[in-house]
């Protein structure tokens, strides 16, 4: 069974065609070849509605707690939406 942090790397390929980390700590591709389509219908979604699923956060509330500095258990997946949502409610202000 697959999960959000499921990726493949493949070394030594073209960075831009690969899943090489970036400097943001998560895959530069967030795709998985044995699931074409990109939604695979075993694993559970990432946010459901504003809550993230299986850390029982909102977004408001993880992005708050990345900001003071702690870890919150969140998947690739997961913290890449959080770190989105705090960059769109920066370039509100």
């Amino acid at each position: 069974m697959l999960d959000n942090r499921s990726y493949v790397t493949q070394r030594g390929a073209d960075p831009g065609e690969t899943g090489i980390e970036t400097d943001r700590g998560y895959p530069e591709v967030m795709s998985d070849p044995s699931c074409p389509s990109g939604v695979c219908g075993a694993d559970v979604p990432a946010l459901v509605g504003s809550v993230l699923t299986g850390t029982g956060l909102t977004l408001a509330q993880a992005a708050a707690a990345l900001e003071r500095g702690e870890a919150p258990p969140l998947t690739d997946v997961q913290r890449r939406l959080v770190e989105d949502w705090a960059q769109q409610r920066i370039a509100l202000r």
